[in-house]
């Protein structure tokens, strides 16, 4: 009896641990370099296209690194990606619509792939009126952007509708937003007191040719 008992005991232990395996021994990401490659013309070290879903992508083959962006339809944000010229994914996380504005969580590998570091970029938003997703929300009021259907999704890495910054507190100063809206004969600027919601300021900027 104490015999099967241990049997049993043995055996529920074994299946315990294949059924925990799989998500313990992740599979590492790696740079698909074949696809990839297959994107760039010829004697280019860049691509920017479009994937059938409507992702759009941004490739680039550098000398110590390969670096992805994607931003993917309806989600106002943008991912990158960057490999290790041996393929494991070096580091990764999100960014904010037509900013440089980090979001989310980041994350840093080591050269195996194994994860070194994390960090929580939406602490910098902690006990902030205005949040990226606020941010995001008064962009919509304005009619510039329908967070449902996509009006005024980002479609290019450089030639943006939008420039946002965000700007930290420090020492006296609240943090603040600045949204640069293009327009036909210029910018339009705003500057928003992310603390309390206030504009502070609204100014057109005339191009001059």
């Amino acid at each position: 009896m104490k015999k099967y008992i241990l049997f049993i005991i043995v055996l529920t232990a074994m299946f315990s641990c294949a059924a925990q395996n799989p998500n313990k021994m992740k599979e590492v990401e790696k740079f698909n370099y074949e696809y990839y490659k297959s994107k760039l013309s010829p004697n280019s070290d860049y691509a920017i296209y479009t994937e059938e879903d409507g992702t759009l992508v941004q490739v680039i083959f550098d000398q110590d690194f390969n670096y992805l962006a994607t931003i993917k339809p309806l989600t106002f944000k943008g991912h990158s990606k960057i490999y290790y010229k041996n393929g494991f994914l070096k580091s990764e996380g999100e960014w904010l619509y037509c900013s440089d504005v980090e979001i989310g969580i980041w994350r840093e590998y080591d050269k195996s792939g194994k994860l070194i570091r994390e960090v929580d970029e939406d602490k910098k938003f902690e006990n902030l009126k205005v949040t990226p997703k606020e941010l995001l929300r008064w962009m919509e009021k304005q009619g510039w952007i329908d967070l449902r259907t996509g009006k005024g999704q980002q479609t290019s890495f450089s030639n943006t509708p939008f420039l946002i910054y965000f700007t930290p507190s420090h020492k006296d100063d609240h943090a603040r937003w600045c949204v640069s809206r293009r327009t036909m004969f210029g910018a339009e600027e705003f500057v928003i007191d992310a603390e309390t919601g206030e504009l502070i300021s609204h100014e057109n900027v005339y191009s001059i040719e």
